[in-house]
């Protein structure tokens, strides 16, 4: 012997093995001494915890914090070096190796490679004391807190400890065997510990719904989940069924839409409330450790409806009949703008006929004839004659460019226009102008008016002794009345039909009203609008 510290011994096929200070010794049935493997010929260290032979006969040795060896068949040694103390092997119906370490969890090698678990998968500890292979061929894991399960299929991991009576146990390291029956057996203290496995152990838990609604709706048994705005109150009620040791039952759960990572709880009673409109998904797990790998697990979908005026045809809809109106609005406002140009440019065009029609040859022509006689029969009379005519060129130049004046003040350019028609046309054109009242104080008028239509009479009518033109003006409701007899000259100038259009235009649009001509019994009428004083 190496030496005489044993501190393991192994069987591999006729050979005992058997571990030293000083490294280990092949050993024959009669005792003598076979081989000796230390540092010197190959190996990772010379103080080695425990040896385990696995079915195709490899040895795997654990050493004092220099990792794993493992000595082949053919007697080629591998390392897996590594800073672990290895305590206990044991193999799955996988034939992957596991070990344990002496504080850092276990590990399992699969293609030459070391992966190791922790409490992060799973695990109750991670002083381990040791390992061994179930019936099934999964891995029991002892610690002094009872046993963990390793699924070597999915690693889902299941503790057995308060569920069969172990609170806290004083084990031996690497104490545990199994026997030809597949029971296995454990030091505890001053006693020995046979665990006969239970099928019912390795059963995971699994979630039972007691009550899940959704505002007043229960959601058990419904297949599609449609519900409408005010019905957005989530409740769930559950509980997790194992019977081992129910008080190890631990839960995870997601609101999609709502929660962005899992969030974990022992509750057995869970409320979203108020939740807006949309499509959920809640997931529910249970598992008696941290992992919750291939665990039972519960899913519900459901759809909260949004009120009408949240969902997509309504504000379709409204976006439509938005654009409509204001398409049409658009399009109002251009022809408006369009009607409105119309009126300044026909509003310009009646300003420059107005001036035209004053300052033609003929009707400069014929105030200068009449101021002719008026100075020579009577000066003084020229004199008001002049100041007439120079007011009334006055008053154009003046109420051009306004769009309403007082009723008041459109008289008082039609007395100079008068004026000026009595002392050309003297008694052959007779003016009856009554029924005004107060009238003239309370209405507006487009300004130049009269002026305009006193023009056409005279222009488009006889006007002799024989033959008086008579005009009358006079105030009804909230019309003015200028009417005159019908006596057609023969020849009459050429006119440029623009006078009554234009106006007719200017008081549409300004005060959206028409203008009425009426020729009835010899008469000839135009009634126009009025806009009372506020």
């Amino acid at each position: 012997m190496a030496n005489n510290n044993i501190l393991y011994l192994a069987l591999r096929e006729n050979s005992i093995w058997a571990s030293t200070l000083a490294g280990i010794n092949e050993i024959n049935p009669e005792g003598k001494v076979l081989k000796t493997l230390n540092r010197k010929t190959g190996l990772n260290s010379d103080y080695n915890y425990t040896f385990f032979t696995d079915k195709a006969q490899n040895m795997w040795v654990g050493t004092a914090g220099k990792g794993i060896i493992k000595i082949q068949f053919d007697e080629v040694i591998k390392p897996y070096i590594s800073n672990h103390t290895v305590l206990s092997f044991a193999q799955d119906r996988n034939h992957v190796i596991w070990f344990s370490t002496l504080n850092e969890g276990i590990g399992y090698i699969k293609h030459d490679s070391i992966t190791m678990l922790g409490i992060e998968d799973g695990l109750t500890e991670i002083h381990i004391s040791g390992l061994v292979s179930d019936k099934d061929g999964n891995i029991l894991v002892f610690h002094h807190t009872g046993i963990d399960v390793i699924n070597v299929d999915n690693f889902n991991i299941i503790n057995i400890g308060n569920n069969i009576g172990i609170s806290k146990w004083a084990q031996n390291i690497n104490a545990v065997c199994k026997d030809k029956d597949n029971n296995v057996w454990i030091t505890e203290s001053d006693k020995v510990i046979k665990y006969g496995q239970n099928t019912q152990n390795y059963l995971k838990p699994n979630v039972l719904i007691d009550k899940i609604r959704l505002g007043q709706k229960n959601l058990i048994n419904m297949s599609e989940i449609v519900l409408p705005h005010n019905e957005n109150d989530f409740l769930i009620e559950y509980s997790g069924l194992w019977m081992q040791y129910p008080r190890a039952i631990k839960y995870k759960y997601k609101l999609e839409s709502i929660d962005i990572e899992w969030r974990y709880t022992t509750d057995q009673k869970l409320i979203y409330p108020n939740l807006s409109p949309g499509n959920y998904c809640f997931i529910l797990e249970c598992s008696i450790n941290d992992n919750f790998d291939f665990v039972d697990k519960f899913e519900v979908a459901f759809i909260i409806k949004p009120v009408y005026w949240q969902t997509l045809w309504f504000k379709v809809l409204v976006s439509f009949v938005l654009g409509l109106i204001g398409y049409f609005v658009l399009t109002r406002s251009k022809m408006r703008q369009k009607l409105l140009d119309e009126i300044k440019t026909d509003q310009l065009k009646n300003q420059l006929e107005t001036l035209k029609s004053q300052i033609n040859p003929h009707f400069l022509f014929n105030s200068f004839n009449t101021l002719v006689s008026i100075i020579e029969s009577n000066p003084k009379q020229a004199v008001v004659f002049v100041e007439h005519l120079s007011d009334f060129y006055r008053s154009i130049l003046q109420y051009r460019d306004a769009d309403l004046i007082l009723l008041k003040e459109e008289f008082s350019i039609m007395d100079n226009y008068i004026f000026l028609l009595k002392q050309r046309f003297g008694s052959s054109i007779v003016f009856d102008i009554s029924d005004t009242g107060t009238g003239t104080e309370q209405y507006f008028i487009i300004p130049l008016t009269l002026q305009l239509l006193l023009e056409n009479a005279v222009k488009h009518n006889i006007v002799s002794k024989s033959k008086p033109l008579y005009i009358k003006i006079s105030l009804k409701e909230d019309k003015l009345w200028v009417c005159n007899n019908i006596q057609n000259k023969i020849n009459t100038d050429v006119s440029t039909h623009f006078g009554l259009q234009s106006l007719s235009k200017r008081y549409s649009s300004m005060m959206q009203k028409d203008i009425e001509i009426t020729q009835d019994n010899g008469a000839f009428c135009v009634k126009i609008p009025l806009k009372l004083k506020e």
